[in-house]
């Protein structure tokens, strides 16, 4: 169980990216100029969205 802890999960590279505290899944909920938290192993960021590519969700 240890492995999947949401904080072992981000200390492997991963973040997780809010919009108005609710978890962002894909770009569809995003627009030019839209202000986001990013949430990484050890702190965090705040950044505006200056443009959204959408692709597939397969697309890495």
């Amino acid at each position: 169980l240890d492995a999947y802890s949401p904080l072992k999960i981000l200390a492997r590279g991963y973040s997780v990216m809010t919009k108005d505290t609710v978890p962002v899944k894909d770009s569809t909920v995003l627009k030019k100029g839209d202000n986001v938290s990013i949430r990484l192993s050890k702190g965090s960021a705040e950044a505006e969205i200056t443009e959204v590519i959408h692709g597939t969700e397969n697309e890495i």
